[in-house]
C-alpha cells in the first residue's frame, strides 16, 4: 500500500493525525475525526475501529485471535446466503463442507467497509465465492490442483463425518 495517508474523511492527502484508539486511520484535522467518529461512511469510524485495530497499517493479521475474530466477522456477514446454501446442497448431495475461495485477503475482507486504513479505498471489489463440496469433490477438485490442501483432509473428514444437522438446526 502507499505509504502516504489520506484523510479517513475527507481524503486529503498528507493526513497524520492517527485514531487513538485503533492507531491505523489518520485525519488531516481533528474537526475531520470527530465528524468520522459517528457520521461517516459504513456508519462512521465508531463502528469499524476495532476491524482497523485488528489490521493495523500493514492490512495484516498477525496474531491467532485476530484470524479468529477476521474469518467469525466474514462468516457473520455472509451467514444469510451460506446457511440456505448449505442446506440446499447437502440435501441434495449429501454431507459436505462450504468452501470459500477470494481473491482478496482475509484482513480485507474482514472491513466493514472496502477502504484501506491509509484512507484510500480498495481496488476492485471485495467477493467471495462459495463452493459446497462433498469429501470426494474435494480430493478430486481441490486436492488434485493444491496438493497442500491434502493436509486439512483428516480435519475435514472428521468434522463432515460429526457433523449432526439435526442437532445444529434445533
Amino acid at each position: 500500500h502507499e505509504c502516504s495517508s489520506f484523510c479517513f474523511k475527507c481524503g486529503k492527502s498528507g493526513a497524520t493525525a492517527k485514531c487513538a484508539k485503533c492507531s491505523a486511520v489518520s485525519y488531516c484535522s481533528r474537526d475531520c475525526q470527530l465528524a468520522d467518529w459517528k457520521k461517516g461512511s459504513g456508519g462512521g469510524h465508531k463502528y469499524c475501529c476495532a476491524a482497523y485495530k485488528r489490521v493495523g497499517p500493514a492490512m495484516a493479521l498477525t496474531k491467532a485471535e485476530d484470524k479468529c475474530t477476521a474469518r467469525e466477522a466474514v462468516l457473520t456477514r455472509i451467514r444469510f446466503y451460506a446457511c440456505s446454501y448449505a442446506v440446499h446442497k447437502a440435501h441434495n448431495l449429501g454431507k459436505g463442507f462450504l468452501f470459500l475461495q477470494s481473491p482478496s485477503t482475509l484482513a480485507a475482507l474482514s472491513l466493514p467497509i472496502p477502504k484501506l486504513p491509509n484512507g484510500k479505498m480498495m481496488d476492485g471489489i471485495r467477493s467471495v465465492l462459495l463452493h459446497y463440496l462433498t469429501m470426494g469433490e474435494f480430493d478430486q477438485e481441490v486436492c488434485r490442483d493444491d496438493f497442500e490442501m491434502t493436509s486439512l483432509r483428516t480435519t475435514l473428514t472428521k468434522a463432515v463425518e460429526e457433523y449432526d444437522d439435526k442437532e445444529e438446526m434445533a
